[in-house]
Parts: C-alpha cells; sequence; structure tokens
C-alpha cells in the first residue's frame, strides 16, 4: 500500500453524484459500510481530525483523501453537503469502493483494512519521520503507526498467532521500500537498506511486544502518532540508514 501513496485530487473524481447515503445501498453494502465505520470508531476518537466516510459503488478502489485548504474546498463542501456534516483541513475523506461494499467481511478483516487507511492518512497528517531518516523513514514511520493500532486494539492483539497481522504490516512497509521508485535495482538496494529493513522489523516486534507502546485505543489522531513517533525513534535512533 505505502509504495503507491498518492494523494487522490478531487478534480479527478468527478462521480461525486455516485455517492449514495447510508440506507440508499443494498444489505451487504449497507452492513459493509456499518462495519467499516464501527471499525473506524474503535480505533478513532477525535474532535479535531475526523473521518467521513461514504458510499461509492463506481469505484474499484477506495480513496483515502486529506483535506488541504482552498485547493480541495469544492469538493470538501459537496461531500459535506451529502453527508450532512462539515469538513475542515486535516480531515479525511474515505471513499469506499465495490470490493469493500461487495464482499462480506468480519470483524477482524475490516479492522486490518481501517489500520491501514487510518495509517495512511496519519503519516500525512502527523507524519512519524523525521528529515534525518531519508526516505526509507516514511515506511518505518507507516510500519511504526500500523502496527501501534494492530497491538493496541483489544481485537486485533488477540489473534492467534499474535504475530500474523503484524507480519503483514511488515511485508507491506518493507516491500514499500523495495518497490519504491527510488530502486534501481532491487537486489543491490535491499542490500543497503538492510538497516532500513531491519528497522521496521524491530519497530513493529516492539509495537507487539508493548501492545502498541501502551495506547489505550480509541484515541486521538495525534495520541497514535506521538505513540508510533517514540517507538519509531527507540528503533531508528540505533540504526544507521541510509538517507538518500
Amino acid at each position: 500500500m505505502w509504495a503507491t501513496d498518492t494523494q487522490v485530487t478531487f478534480k479527478s473524481l468527478f462521480e461525486v453524484p455516485a455517492i449514495l447515503k447510508s440506507g440508499e445501498v443494498g444489505l451487504l453494502a449497507q452492513q459493509m459500510y456499518d462495519l467499516y465505520t464501527d471499525c473506524l470508531r474503535q480505533v478513532v476518537a477525535d474532535e479535531n481530525v475526523r473521518f467521513h466516510v461514504a458510499i461509492m459503488p463506481s469505484l474499484t478502489s477506495r480513496q483515502i483523501h486529506t483535506v488541504r485548504g482552498e485547493q480541495d474546498e469544492d469538493f470538501a463542501t459537496d461531500i459535506a453537503a451529502i453527508l450532512n456534516t462539515e469538513i475542515a483541513d486535516n480531515d479525511c475523506i474515505i471513499l469506499l469502493d465495490t470490493e469493500i461494499l461487495s464482499v462480506g467481511r468480519n470483524e477482524d478483516e475490516m479492522l486490518e483494512k481501517v489500520l491501514f487507511d487510518v495509517g495512511l492518512h496519519l503519516q500525512r497528517v502527523f507524519p512519524v519521520e523525521d528529515g534525518a531518516s531519508g526516505w526509507v523513514g516514511h515506511y518505518i514511520g507507516a510500519a511504526a503507526i500500523c502496527s501501534v493500532i494492530a497491538s493496541a486494539h483489544d481485537v486485533l492483539k488477540m489473534l492467534s498467532p499474535a504475530e500474523t497481522l503484524i507480519n503483514r504490516i511488515k511485508d507491506e512497509a518493507q516491500n514499500g521500500v523495495l518497490n519504491d521508485f527510488r530502486v534501481i535495482d532491487r537486489a543491490i538496494d535491499a542490500k543497503r537498506n538492510r538497516p532500513a529493513l531491519v528497522a521496521i522489523e524491530e519497530v513493529c516486534d516492539r509495537s507487539l511486544a508493548t501492545h502498541g507502546g501502551y495506547l489505550t485505543l480509541p484515541a486521538t489522531c495525534y495520541q497514535i502518532a506521538q505513540t508510533a513517533k517514540q517507538l519509531f525513534h527507540e528503533i531508528v535512533d540505533t540504526v544507521e540508514l541510509v538517507r538518500d
């Protein structure tokens, strides 16, 4: 997911009229919308950075958009009118696609979708990495955020075996490093960026061992990001990353 982290531009989403309200879709789609929003509430409780979820069956992949000032004003206003809410800068608009709406999932499976979506948004609003960590820091930071949520959540941390979801988070982040557009030769860069791959392993393991840095969910976006940042620095400050 992180390897293709691109901010959706609302100008490209002319299908706004195709957004449906809760109650205007079939039974399965309504159930999956309700489950997604319930899982979201289990993770985040924040009055300052809010998540707005819309149903858009015409999309083939869900869109996670961070609202950024005037460039998003018109579209955000339209979405706000449809959802009968207010949308501010740094809020997140999530457009649920046909894949989410047409496939039946249980709570564990939907929570995994939600934690990656929340992680993507938080990396835009409260990035965990700093400039000193170079471009690989983005992937380590994303792993920190997602592993904190996975390890702190009462349901997810009870999955058996406990490492299953954490290992998927490691794989996503490590594949992000190895498939980044800056990588010219995968084999050479895998050796060159070995410290970053190790840091991803260690930050996820530390998060698992400390139940997400002892975070209690639901939490604010800032609290989640700050917990992930602390874990990030505990690991990254002890390794020598390739920063260019």
